[in-house]
């Protein structure tokens, strides 16, 4: 219809005011659709979420009734009909229009709040699992791992599993009861130690009760034993090296019984150059469980006389027994070309050794542990462990822990539970353990209080003979450290390679805090002193993303502050340069730095690791050298074992 045509008889001449308001009607039914879906949208995803469902599904039928309505006022218009809905459309429509316009920037703006949300219910449409952590053996933890993820999956509903089990490994088992009672924190108190344990598996019920004894711990956590959930022999592991000097010995020995047996195997092995190697019992639950076998034995007669004579022994300090396995495989593999009876000294040594393991570690090993040490087995043939006759037993038991602020039925009974399926035929015994003790979980006390007071006194006995240090790392944050970053970094870690895992090592950062060098001094402790098995891995990686910013502040104003602070380490070692001309210069501050390492809060020594171009002042000695409270040593003569020896040398 042109401009000039006469319209029909009841109808109005189009004009660009008309025109203007068909095209607002239009945009107005595309604007009440996008309303409608946004907010269908928006509370379908609320009602996933488990966010007012009810409201969510108002909003939707209302969205839809609203769309509906206008739309079909809007084709009506269209058509030319006149009646009460028509007009009552038109009425409310302007009013209609800015509140689809409101309603739809408020949908728009919901969704885009919970965007992040609803990706993650595409990728995942559960609902939000209990989170449940299970603490378990070190050398066991991927055994753990793997019947979590089958738990999780036989108790999934429609795909959906109600619990989360997160697996990790236990700290040092010294530190376990000192943990429990700070609320699962470091020794300062300042942050977790990693996610508190709602389940913790021990190693054997005397190792259990031993740990939970700890002062403390019962106004800082609930511990409720489970009982069993498996069963495995302590052994000890003969090389097939050695196999051929002990069988026939072994076999008049085996008629009088498994102590006579192992009475032979210790004294074989305690004689003529030969091992009885282990895992630390400072550290690993097998490790402690199994002193009290051997101090009983004929050999020792005291857990004393054994520690001392294993610790002396064998210097390597193993974490745990897979750990032990691992290196054990490693050093004893063999070349393919090399020639068999070309065994260098590194390689016989660990032959002359028999191993104190877990049975079912024995039987992965004999496969290589493939999938299970940190390197896979290289080309080769590795010593067989062809005997492994028992010297005890472990019992596995699992203890509920319940934290304040955590208690609950529900997670409670999800603890329950796993244990129930950690000890059912296809929880562990699949993986090689034997059934639990009884034969299944049970809420049986431990099996005798005789066997914690020779456990306690198997740890007290390894406390005396270790001789474990406190290192109080200082790292300068000068400036002029960036030029030696490099060197800096990797004397921190070489230090922390060769630091045993029951050491203790802190690190601190001194440092001035105004430009110039004329601010405050101040000494920033990233780490309080904690043990190397917990923390060195988080020093490491600290340092390792770490850039020094602030100015120069020289080394005896720092070692000043710490006094002051009454910083407590057997020895601090300062990682600085020794740039000449600046606050970092040590030749003019050799004496000062003695008076103030005398006046620490512990007959403490100051090792200085000078990282810088400019050798250490002549006053200094290197660690190790003359007895003197402060020393020096360039960072290419760094010998970190020969440092920590002067270190524990007190």
């Amino acid at each position: 219809m042109s401009e000039s045509a006469v319209p029909p008889e009841g109808e109005e001449r189009p004009t660009w005011l008309s025109r203007a308001v068909r095209v607002l009607e239009a945009a107005a039914a595309i604007v009440a659709a996008l309303a409608t879906l946004v907010a269908g949208g928006n509370a379908v995803l609320k009602e996933l979420v488990g966010e007012d469902p009810w409201a969510a599904g108002v909003a939707t039928v209302g969205g839809l009734v609203l769309l509906a309505g206008l739309t079909t006022g809007w084709l009506m218009s269209r058509a030319g009909a006149r009646n009460w809905f028509t007009r009552l459309w038109g009425r409310l429509w302007p009013g209609l229009l800015w509140l689809l316009v409101v309603v739809t920037a408020m949908g728009v703006v919901s969704l885009a709040l919970t965007f992040d949300r609803w990706l993650a219910l595409r990728n995942d449409p559960c609902a939000q699992p209990l989170e449940l952590t299970v603490m378990a053996p070190p050398e066991d933890v991927a055994v753990y791992e793997t019947i979590a993820r089958e738990h999780e999956a036989d108790v999934a509903v429609e795909g959906c599993p109600p619990v989360r089990v997160g697996v990790r490994a236990a700290p040092p088992v010294s530190r376990i009861g000192a943990a429990l009672a700070a609320g699962w924190r470091s020794a300062d108190g300042v942050r977790l130690i990693g996610p508190r344990p709602d389940l913790w598996i021990a190693e054997s019920a005397a190792v259990a009760d031993v740990v939970l004894a700890a002062p403390g711990r019962a106004s800082a956590v609930a511990a409720e034993r489970l009982g069993s959930v498996a069963t495995d022999d302590l052994v000890l592991a003969v090389p097939e090296a050695q196999r051929r000097t002990v069988e026939g010995a072994l076999a008049a020995a085996t008629a009088d019984g498994p102590a006579a047996t192992r009475d032979l195997l210790l004294r074989h092995f305690t004689q003529d150059g030969r091992h009885i190697q282990r895992p630390d019992p400072l550290i690993s639950g097998a490790g402690l469980a199994a002193m009290p076998v051997l101090g009983r034995s004929g050999v020792f007669g005291s857990v004393d006389r054994a520690e001392s004579v294993l610790r002396e022994a064998d210097p390597l300090r193993h974490a745990d027994p897979l750990e032990l396995l691992c290196r054990f495989r490693d050093d004893t593999t063999l070349d393919p070309a090399a020639d068999p009876a070309a065994i260098s000294s590194e390689s016989e040594r660990p032959r002359r050794s028999a191993l104190v393991i877990p049975a079912h570690l024995r039987r992965g090993y004999q496969d290589g542990l493939r999938g299970r040490c940190p390197a896979e087995p290289r080309p080769g043939k590795w010593e067989q462990l062809p005997l492994t006759p028992s010297i005890g037993t472990l019992d596995y038991p699992a203890v509920l822990l319940t934290w304040p602020g955590r208690a609950g039925s529900a997670r409670a009974e999800a603890a329950r539970a796993l244990a129930q399926r950690l000890a059912s035929e296809r929880g562990l015994r699949a993986h090689g353990f034997g059934p639990p003790v009884g034969g299944s979980v049970s809420a049986t006390a431990s099996a005798a209080a005789d066997g914690a007071e020779e456990m306690r006194a198997a740890l007290a006995a390894a406390t005396r003979a270790e001789r474990s240090v406190a290192i109080a790392l200082l790292l300068d944050g000068s400036g002029s450290m960036r030029t030696h970053l490099s060197r800096g970094v990797g004397a921190v870690e070489r230090i922390l390679d060769a630091l045993h895992s029951t050491d203790e090592v802190s690190l601190t950062v001194p440092r001035r805090l105004a430009g110039g060098g004329d601010g405050p001094p101040e000494i920033r402790q990233e780490y309080g002193l904690e043990t190397a098995a917990l923390q060195a891995d988080n020093i490491r990686r600290y340092v390792q993303q770490w850039t020094p910013r602030a100015w120069d502040l020289d080394l005896d104003t720092a070692v000043g502050l710490l006094a002051a602070a009454r910083a407590d380490a057997d020895v601090f070692v300062a990682v600085t340069d020794t740039a000449p001309g600046t606050s970092a210069d040590l030749s003019d501050v050799v004496e000062n730095l003695r008076d103030r390492v005398s006046a620490l809060a512990t007959e403490s020594r100051l090792a200085v690791v000078n990282v810088g171009s400019v050798p250490c002042p002549p006053a200094l000695p290197e660690p190790g050298g003359e007895p003197a409270p402060v020393t020096c040593v360039e960072l290419a003569d760094l010998d970190a074992g020969r440092l920590l020896l002067w270190a524990r040398s007190r």
